[in-house]
């Protein structure tokens, strides 16, 4: 204590060989470029330092040197000293697995350096973290999109969606649709972003419901010699299977193209399912067996839907002969 108050210089130099008196230890997170080299400093305080000892440790390997004898990684590691009173540790060629928390110390114990050290990389999709490319789930559910990114710096995520990658305004490693709706069916894209460069993850979200068939018109009148046209609209997912039968009876016979008739088949839309299904009586085919009801059917995953066109013969004008 005496020699603190006669002079400071004895003080500091008594601190550094007999560890009583505190002082600030540089503590301090360095990001490293990959491939590049990066430089941890360490710097004892001004004074003395004859016979002073310095050391650098780190987790994962432990003792790494001694003055400036090398012990772990010699072709990759040294130990520069600009100054006396500086044992700075350079790593020539960086790699993630140095990334590490690394400790400069006295052969007394003083720590003086305290240093995390971030290898900066390009961000890094996390595929058994993240969700998988395809999800499906059921219409009026909640649905949790989950995309872990790594990467130093840390990286930006935002969520866009679609063919267009509209943006969706959000932003972050999950994306939630609440009161899931056949609508939402699309691809997303999270796309993540630092200075080193960018990744992303494309998520395919299938949405079930149950099918549903509309008619374009429930009554269709023809007489002989005349085309009939007959489409109905089919929307489910999974759809299983979609056709025309004769009748009422959903599980009838389907409709095959043949010499009379002609089935044409569109698909709409890979995101809502819906199908077109156009059947069409050929011309001078139109007889009178030809009338009555015509079902168009959708079988989905575990339900049936159907919907009805009536073919009525339509009136035939009757033509006066002049002198009758």
């Amino acid at each position: 204590m005496w020699g603190c108050l006669v002079s400071l210089y004895t003080c500091i130099v008594f601190t550094v060989s007999c560890i009583h008196v505190t002082h600030a230890i540089l503590n301090l997170t360095v990001e490293a470029k990959l491939n590049h080299e990066v430089k941890l400093p360490c710097r004892l305080p001004s004074g003395d330092y004859y016979g002073v000892n310095v050391r650098w440790f780190n987790k994962k390997d432990g003792w790494l040197t001694d003055g400036n004898t090398v012990y772990k990684h010699p072709g990759q590691i040294f130990i520069s000293k600009p100054a006396p009173n500086e044992w700075n540790l350079h790593i020539k060629r960086i790699s993630t697995s140095f990334e590490d928390i690394y400790t400069c110390q006295t052969a007394k114990g003083t720590v003086l350096s305290y240093i995390k050290l971030a290898v900066e990389t390009s961000p890094r999709i996390d595929d058994e973290k993240s969700s998988p490319i395809r999800v499906t789930l059921a219409e009026n559910t909640m649905v949790v999109l989950t995309c872990t990114v790594s990467g130093t710096p840390e990286p930006e995520i935002a969520w866009y969606r679609g063919l267009s990658e509209t943006a969706t305004g959000i932003t972050g490693p999950e994306l939630k649709i609440r009161d899931v709706t056949r609508y939402a069916a699309d691809e997303y894209i999270c796309r993540a972003k630092n200075t080193n460069g960018e990744a992303e993850r494309r998520i395919r979200v299938a949405v079930n419901f149950a099918p549903e068939v509309t008619v374009m018109e429930p009554v269709v009148y023809a007489a002989g010699g005349e085309v009939v046209v007959m489409s109905c609209a089919v929307k489910a997912s999974p759809l299983f299977d979609a056709y025309w039968t004769k009748g009422t009876d959903v599980y009838g016979t389907p409709i095959e193209p043949g010499w009379k008739y002609l089935v044409m088949v569109d698909e709409e839309s890979d995101n809502i399912p819906v199908r077109f299904l156009t059947l069409i009586i050929r011309k001078s085919i139109v007889s009178a067996q030809d009338y009555g009801m015509y079902t168009c059917v959708a079988k989905g995953e575990r339900h049936v839907a159907q919907n009805s066109v009536e073919l009525r013969a339509r009136k035939q004008k009757s033509v006066r002969v002049r002198g009758k």
